[in-house]
């Protein structure tokens, strides 16, 4: 009766977090051959490492309407009018893309060609900059690998942590961004499960 498969819990163990400017096309598919094995990301750029108490945090809000009918201890009607999915997480290293990220901004910058030293200033009229947003994460290595993918075709950072400058911790960039529906994708999230672990596993997912 309880039909209990401890082989389907799921544990993301390591992943990454990957960006790419707007018009970077979105794989129809992210493993390949009988072998399952997960594709290179062409023109996505890796965030690098990320906290492990600051790993990526999805969440779906939702917005409903009610009709209310004389007589009736409960709605006569339920409607879900809106559903908006944003994610969180905190990044670890200092590079051009999560400057960028985190200061809102498309940093144009060239070293200094005899110091190296590197400057920008945060815009002082900020706009909505979209993205693509790929995070991956896996459960388990080599034949069991496991791959957890979430797809943002239309990614946009909506708010940005405190940063902390201490000799007690890392200098970490928090982010947390939306998700919003793509004009031709016609979608705001995709979710997608995959790898040879995934594969071995096939008869007992209930597709």
């Amino acid at each position: 009766m309880r039909n209990l498969k401890q082989g389907l819990i799921r544990k993301p163990l390591a992943g990454a977090v990957l960006m790419a400017p707007y018009a970077t096309a979105i794989p129809t598919a992210f493993t390949a051959a009988t072998t399952a094995d997960l594709q290179s990301l062409t023109g996505f750029t890796s965030l690098g490492h990320i906290s492990k108490e600051g790993s990526p945090t999805f969440s779906v809000e939702t917005e409903t309407n009610d009709i209310e009918a004389w007589g009736l201890p409960e709605a006569a009607r339920t409607d879900i009018i809106s559903r908006s999915t944003s994610v969180s997480w905190t990044g670890l290293e200092t590079h051009k893309t999560n400057l960028e990220l985190f200061h809102n901004t498309t940093i144009s910058a060239t070293p200094d060609a005899t110091t190296g030293e590197v400057s920008f200033t945060d815009p002082t009229t900020p706009s909505t900059v979209y993205r693509r947003a790929i995070f991956v994460s896996v459960d388990g290595a080599g034949t069991n690998a496991i791959f957890i993918i979430k797809v943002m075709p239309k990614f946009t950072v909506t708010e940005i942590g405190e940063q902390q400058w201490s000799e007690e911790g890392a200098l970490e960039y928090p982010i947390t961004g939306v998700a919003k529906t793509d004009d031709v994708l016609g979608y705001a999230v995709r979710t997608v499960f995959g790898g040879p672990g995934w594969k071995a596993l096939s008869a007992s997912h209930g597709f």
